[in-house]
Formats: structure tokens, C-alpha cells, sequence
């Protein structure tokens, strides 16, 4: 698990981009009243509004909001389209260089391309919605992204789809980025029934494991063990460069980025995970230079 240090970084980088995010959240605020009624954009990313109350009351004329659809629709249709033969798989030059003959693996990578396909159309994989939130927030906040998952109820034989994507925005993270100007480091926020959690990160094949609970939070233990199920936490997923990722290296040192789950008031990190390269696609569509947020 994450030692003392790599947890103090952690959490000191995300109350870091916290900071800076909220310098952004009054312009959020603005935006979200005239033209993305949808979104609710905290400073802290508190999980609670109005249940009553209209959400369109600042938009007496539509025409922004509308134009706004309008362009999310439209850059939707340029990604995405119908969905069918999006893209083509092909060999590296590496496979290329190896086999001399770049044709020899045509029919594989064919076929290659047609199930991948077909698992980001799955109705169960998340993507349109997520892209559909993607373009909304690239037209009005600028900055958003989406993450690609594998799916822990497939690896389990619990679920058909073997892919599952997620949403990303203004109002669920925060971001900073590297030496190269690339979005590197993602924080999002996720408001969490106590049942999901045990799920999430306690249940294996069907079976609460002691061993992965007794790593969760003392407060969320205690909820669950006191048989309140429903209540909600905010737990944080932090993506950050791998410090001990090196070129050429297999297992967990061989992955660019590391993933941790932690819950803030503990300041206690949870869960760790890897991968071999970016979960999370973050855009912004016009960058002003030395400002992190489109």
C-alpha cells in the first residue's frame, strides 16, 4: 500500500488543484445559470441543491442554451457519428519492422477493431452518455474529459460488457498538468452510497473480503457495520504519473499512472490502481497560456 510520503503528496496535490479550481467557480457559476442548467458547480464539490427549485430561471432567452446543444450535438456527430467503422486498428511500426509483411495481420486487426467497437456500443458501457456530457461541457465550460475503465462485473462473469466510461467536467474534478503542457493529473469526486463502496472495493467474487474492508476508512466501516447502508460519502479518485514507471519494465512498474482512492476528512488512502496509460482523456478547447482550465 502507499507510504506516509506518497500519501502526504497525494493529498497535498489535490488540496493544490482544489485551490486553483476555485478561482475558476464564480465564471462556472455564471455559465451554468444561462447556459448549462444541468450542471451544479460547488466550490468544494458539495453534494447538495434544491430539489424544488427550477433550474432555468436566469434563461428567459434560449438562444444561448440552445446554440450550446446545438454545437454538443454537432461535435458529438464528428466523434462519434453513427457509431459504426469508427476508427481502424493498425499494427505499430514495431509489429510492422517484426514481421516484414505489414499485411500478414490484416484479418486480425480487422477483427480487432469491430469488437472493440462493439464493446464502447455497448448500452451498458457508458460511452454515448459520456460523450454526450463531454461535448455539452467542452461548449460551454471548455474543459472536460472522459475515462475508459474495464469492468470489475465482467472480469467477475457478472456483466456482458467488458468496458465501462466515465464523465468528466468542472463540476466532478480537478486538474493540473505536466512539463509538456498535457493533462496529467486528475482529481474527481465521487458522492457514493456506503453499499456502492463495499461493492466497489470490498466484495470479491460475491463475498465481503475482511481483508480489503478493514482497509476502507474507520467511519465508513463503522457505517456499514452499523447497517446504514444508504448514506453517502465523498470519496476522491486521484490519477497521477507513475513515480516508479520505467520504460521497457512489466508488471506495476511498467504502468504510467497510478490510481488512488482516499477519503478526504481521514486523509486515508484506500485503494491503489494501475495503468499503462491514461484512464482519463481530459480537453480544452482554448487554452490561455500559464492557466491550467480552458
Amino acid at each position: 500500500m502507499t507510504d506516509k510520503k506518497e500519501t502526504k503528496v497525494v493529498i497535498k496535490r489535490y488540496k493544490d488543484c482544489k485551490v486553483v479550481r476555485q478561482e475558476y467557480t464564480p465564471l462556472w457559476r455564471d455559465v451554468q445559470d444561462y447556459v448549462s442548467p444541468s450542471r451544479i458547480i460547488k466550490d468544494n464539490f458539495e453534494d447538495y441543491t434544491s430539489k424544488s427549485q427550477q433550474k432555468d430561471i436566469y434563461i428567459n432567452d434560449p438562444t444561448a442554451y440552445i446554440a450550446v446543444t446545438q454545437a454538443a450535438d454537432y461535435i458529438l456527430g464528428i466523434i462519434w457519428g453513427s457509431g459504426n467503422n469508427v476508427f481502424q486498428l493498425e499494427p505499430s511500426r514495431y509489429v510492422k519492422d517484426l514481421l516484414g509483411d505489414e499485411n500478414q495481420l490484416d484479418e486480425y486487426y480487422k477483427w480487432s477493431s469491430s469488437v472493440l467497437i462493439d464493446e464502447m456500443n455497448h448500452s451498458e458501457s457508458g460511452l454515448i452518455p459520456a460523450l454526450k456530457s463531454h461535448t455539452q461541457d467542452q461548449s460551454s465550460f471548455g474543459t472536460s474529459g472522459v475515462g475508459a475503465y474495464p469492468n470489475k462485473d465482467f472480469v467477475e462473469n457478472k456483466a456482458e460488457n467488458a468496458l465501462q466510461f466515465k464523465r468528466y467536467g468542472v463540476y466532478n474534478a480537478c486538474i493540473d498538468e505536466g512539463a509538456n503542457g498535457k493533462i496529467d493529473v486528475v482529481y474527481s469526486i465521487h458522492h457514493w452510497r456506503v453499499s456502492r463502496i463495499i461493492k466497489e472495493f470490498a466484495v470479491i467474487n460475491g463475498e465481503l473480503d475482511k481483508k480489503e474492508f478493514a482497509k476502507l476508512p474507520d467511519e465508513i466501516q463503522k457505517t456499514y457495520n452499523s447497517g446504514n447502508y444508504t448514506q453517502k460519502f465523498k470519496i476522491v479518485h486521484g490519477v497521477l504519473p507513475h513515480e516508479d514507471y520505467s520504460v521497457g519494465k512489466i508488471g506495476k512498474r511498467g504502468t504510467r499512472y497510478k490510481g488512488f482512492w482516499f477519503y478526504e476528512p481521514e486523509e486515508h488512502i484506500f485503494a491503489e490502481e494501475y495503468y499503462k496509460t491514461a484512464p482519463i482523456a481530459m480537453a480544452r478547447s482554448i487554452k490561455i497560456s500559464d492557466e491550467v482550465y480552458s
